[in-house]
């Protein structure tokens, strides 16, 4: 496919903003707190939270850039970033097993459905680079950057010390505030 359609511009444009914001914002905090986040010393769940953040931000940023230059063709960034994603996820996750040794469930299945998308991404890469030209592929490349979206920011949180991941969390908090419902006073 040479050169993205019209209609994915504005998306693109928007997606590159929001990718750089968030990178930058995940310097500043690595740049405030480096013994907790990035150094040596850090803990390596912190380090692979980062690591993991950085990797899918990064993705996002140089695919939306790429697909930004007139007459660029997506077809080699995308089987790139795939590919670079799913080897920094295997490592960092190894890297973490082997530290850890048990990282729990809930972290397992982040990282698999991390490569999961990863893979996900470098299979449509793989179709563009054969010169399919359907639409439907960047549409589909589109909507894995909000996947990717929502798994940096998931890191982020988790860099930070967040504990919470999604609704049942939010409640199960609640609950433990404020007991069986009886009033507190």
């Amino acid at each position: 496919m040479e050169g993205v359609p019209e209609e994915f511009h504005d998306f693109f444009v928007a997606s590159a903003g929001v990718s750089g914001a968030l990178i930058g914002l995940l310097f500043v905090a690595s740049a405030v707190a480096p013994e907790r986040i990035v150094q040596s010393s850090a803990p390596i769940r912190a380090q692979e939270s980062a690591a993991g953040a950085y990797l899918v931000l990064i993705n996002t940023l140089f695919v939306a850039l790429a697909a930004l230059i007139p007459a660029n063709s997506l077809a080699v960034v995308v089987p790139l970033m795939a590919g670079v994603g799913i080897i920094g996820t295997v490592v960092f996750a190894g890297i973490t097993i082997l530290e850890v040794r048990r990282p729990g469930l809930r972290w397992m299945w982040h990282r698999l459905l991390s490569l999961g998308f990863f893979v996900w991404q470098l299979v449509l890469g793989i179709q563009l680079a054969s010169g399919d030209t359907d639409t439907g592929i960047l549409a589909t490349l589109a909507s894995l950057s909000l996947a990717f979206y929502a798994i940096g920011i998931t890191r982020a949180w988790q860099l930070l010390g967040g504990t919470g991941h999604g609704i049942l969390d939010g409640i199960a908090l609640w609950r433990s505030r404020h007991g069986d419902g009886a009033s507190r006073e």
